[in-house]
């Protein structure tokens, strides 16, 4: 080895690590995927950690959408995923769960339990099947008793009558209240939610928003969402990892949602300024991305993206 490689190596990667750099996409893991579920049995590093991610990996056929992939996610906290459309976010909550192979190590404390809120439901609609009956499927795998749906129907704000409905004359709002009710049912640990304000009109998304907030802390919940909203991200984020396409980041908001790492991540054009016009944007097709960007970090308020 040429002296002094040794050196420059781990010069290099405390530099990445106080930049936030969690992965830098070098290689594929030599790893073989595996089906397994997550390991919930090795220890973890810390005891405030409820979950860990080392060096995760995941591929279809030719395509790697996740990269030697790192994290970890604290007790009680609040972790946002974003990033552009295509580089593996929902992929990343179905592969925590266990339901796509992967290579790498993922571990979570003991006693996690995990409600799980998808981005759409393959359900149909016409079904003669009210918001009751759903949430009782649930019951019969969790063993809770039917009181429990009550209480889970009234934390969410959906009414005894809104229950009653039939699911296909739900509207988009109550539907996604029903979603959730049904991941909290069988009081979990962890909530993860895949994109949960989406296909619902603005004044909703700003009740289901408040709602979540509210749960998280009376239920002393630790959640994982997926968001493109990210005035949502920098107010009630505590951490948000930015997946790219060659880099991902992980930090707070302040650090992660800078000009410079938005546009290095989604692409995007510069100069515009957020404190003459809130809601000036630029339109980014094939992304999904309306980003308005200052010349220096800003507090908000940010346009969804």
């Amino acid at each position: 080895m040429r002296p002094g490689a040794s050196a420059a190596r781990s010069g290099a990667k405390a530099k990445r690590r106080r930049r936030g750099v969690i992965s830098g996409w070098p290689r594929a893991s030599p790893r073989p995927a595996s089906a397994a579920w997550p390991n919930w049995r090795s220890p973890l590093n810390g005891p405030n950690t409820l979950l860990e991610v080392d060096q995760l990996s995941v591929r279809f056929g030719s395509t790697e959408l996740l990269r030697n992939l790192t994290f970890s996610v604290s007790h009680g906290s609040a972790l946002a995923i974003i990033g552009p459309n295509g580089v593996g976010k929902s992929v990343l909550l179905r592969t925590l769960v266990g339901s796509v192979p992967y290579s790498g190590v993922i571990r979570w404390a003991p006693g996690t339990r995990i409600g799980y809120v998808p981005q759409k439901l393959d359900l149909d609609r016409d079904i003669p099947m009210t918001g009751n009956d759903f949430a009782r499927a649930r019951l019969a795998l969790t063993g809770e008793s039917n009181a429990s749906t009550s209480r889970t129907f009234e934390l969410v704000g959906l009414s005894p009558q809104a229950a009653e409905q039939r699911i296909g004359t739900m509207s988009g709002g109550q539907f996604q209240r029903l979603l959730i009710a049904f991941a909290l049912v069988g009081r979990p640990t962890m909530l993860m939610l895949d994109e949960p304000t989406a296909r619902i009109d603005e004044p909703g998304q700003e009740q289901l928003t408040e709602l979540l907030q509210h749960l998280q802390q009376e239920q002393a919940l630790t959640s994982l969402s997926i968001s493109h909203d990210l005035s949502v991200v920098y107010h009630y984020a505590d951490q948000v990892l930015c997946l790219g396409r060659r880099k991902a980041y992980i930090g707070p908001p302040r650090e992660i949602l800078t000009p410079d790492l938005l546009q290095e991540i989604y692409g995007v054009m510069r100069g515009m300024s957020l404190a003459a016009d809130p809601l000036s944007h630029v339109a980014l097709p094939g992304i999904g991305l309306a980003l308005a960007l200052h010349s220096q970090p800003i507090s908000g308020p940010w346009p969804r993206c």
